[in-house]
């Protein structure tokens, strides 16, 4: 049985996941960039693990800066047909606290017709905020990450940085 924190961070996220796609979508369709103003789903500074060589870890300062640097790898979506759609395929919470959760989730955008046009795997570490869960850090998966509680930990380590 799922535990309350459990269900909690996945309304969160399935809130988000229409939030986002919702608004992106629109502002995209109408400015050809991405405005999330209004949603409050981060916590800036934000940690983006990216995994890719060019650009492995990108520190986000705030929502102007997440929304330029999301625009251009969105802005091809919705010029094919993205509609802000999204579907969950995996969500599990990887591990948590009072304040702090991993968690892993994959799962697919599609075009207006339901059909499939990518798909993420990502860890969202999470932190408790004024009563909200927000993202602090997102991270792409990769075999050569940090299993769940391990990952958890160094996570809440970053935290403390931040």
């Amino acid at each position: 049985m799922e535990s309350d924190q459990h269900i909690e961070l996945r309304m969160r996220y399935e809130n988000y996941l229409d939030d986002f796609g919702k608004c992106a979508s629109k502002s995209l369709q109408q400015t050809g960039r991405i405005d999330l103003s209004g949603l409050d789903y981060w916590q800036f500074p934000l940690l983006l693990i990216l995994g890719d060589p060019q650009i492995p870890v990108k520190m986000i300062p705030d929502l102007a800066a997440f929304e330029t640097f999301m625009s251009p790898a969105y802005k091809p979506l919705s010029e094919r047909g993205w509609l802000g759609i999204g579907r969950i395929t995996s969500f599990e919470v990887s591990a948590a606290s009072e304040t702090t959760a991993l968690l892993s989730v994959s799962g697919d955008r599609l075009d207006g017709d339901g059909q499939v046009m990518n798909g993420w795997d990502l860890f969202y570490l999470h932190a408790r905020r004024d009563g909200k869960w927000v993202q602090t850090c997102v991270m792409n998966k990769n075999p050569r990450c940090l299993a769940g509680e391990d990952l958890f930990r160094w996570a809440q380590a970053l935290q403390t940085i931040a």
